[in-house]
C-alpha cells in the first residue's frame, strides 16, 4: 500500500549524485540493480496496476507510483535525463522493487 511508498521531497533535475542517465541507461541500471520487471513502467509498457511509472506527456517527463487508478506522488520533468535519473534514485530506495523481496507477485 502507500504507507510503504518512499516519499519524494522537491526533485532534483541534476539527479542529487551528479549522475544524469537516459532511458537506456535507465533500463539498464533498473535491470542489473536486480528490480522486478512488474514494478515498474517505463513509457507505457505494463499496464499492471501498483508500479512506478515513467512517461512523457506533451514535453514534459512525468514520474509517478500508480496505484489504483490513482497517480500517487507525481512530479514533472523538463527533460529525460531529470526524469530518468529521479526515477531510478526513487525506485531503487524501495527495497520490495528487488527481486528476492518476497513479494507474493514476484516473478519466479
Amino acid at each position: 500500500g502507500s504507507s510503504r511508498l518512499p516519499r519524494r521531497s522537491t526533485p532534483d533535475p541534476l539527479g542529487g549524485d551528479g549522475t544524469n542517465v537516459n532511458l537506456t541507461e535507465l533500463q539498464d541500471a533498473l535491470v542489473a540493480a536486480g528490480v522486478r520487471e512488474r514494478a515498474y513502467a517505463i513509457e507505457g509498457r505494463s499496464c499492471l496496476d501498483e508500479q512506478y511509472r515513467l512517461e512523457c506527456r506533451g514535453g514534459s517527463w512525468c514520474t509517478y507510483y500508480s496505484e489504483r487508478g490513482l497517480e500517487r506522488n507525481l512530479v514533472a520533468f523538463p527533460s529525460e535525463t531529470a526524469a530518468c535519473s529521479s526515477f531510478l534514485r526513487w525506485v531503487l530506495n524501495d527495497p520490495t522493487t528487488r527481486r528476492g523481496s518476497g513479494r507474493p507477485d514476484e516473478e519466479r
